[in-house]
């Protein structure tokens, strides 16, 4: 009977930790924003459709860009400010930029989330597309969880 009841808690420890593991994924968003970023002094604007920060701004934290011979490299952070004033979120990203105008591409990932987007999670990937001598628009695709 004893070696019953041990099997029968192991079996529930089991079935409540998949369930646990499956709400977690269940809260998992896609997550699709584009920054209009431009070499400038003006914040970058961002539209998406992240739940309860639809727009906002977005400027530079803390950054380094590299030259190499064959393409730039930008690490950092951007940090992203909800236009609805209820909070906003820091994400780091890695990118590497064309020198001939074709472009970015990178990875994202959330660091921090303030307000009502305290305890954001997330990570994707990032593509950019060239709109002018000074302009690209930033597409960042991923998931996301709160």
């Amino acid at each position: 009977m004893k070696k019953f009841v041990m099997i029968a808690a192991a079996m529930a420890v089991t079935l409540s930790l998949g369930a646990a593991v499956a709400h977690a994924q269940s809260n998992r968003t896609v997550v699709s924003i584009v920054v209009n970023t431009t070499d400038d002094d003006v914040l970058d604007v961002f539209n998406g459709d992240l739940d309860g920060c639809k727009a906002g701004t977005v400027e530079n934290g803390r950054a380094n860009v590299r030259f190499t011979p064959r393409f730039g490299v930008f690490t950092g952070e951007k940090v992203f400010t909800c236009a609805e004033g209820v909070g906003g979120f820091t994400v780091y990203l890695t990118a590497t930029f064309d020198y001939n105008g074709a472009g970015s591409q990178g990875s994202w990932s959330v660091t921090s989330g303030w307000g009502s987007l305290a305890g954001l999670t997330g990570a994707g990937k990032l593509v950019g597309v060239v709109t002018s001598a000074i302009g690209i628009d930033d597409y960042y695709s991923g998931t996301v969880r709160i």
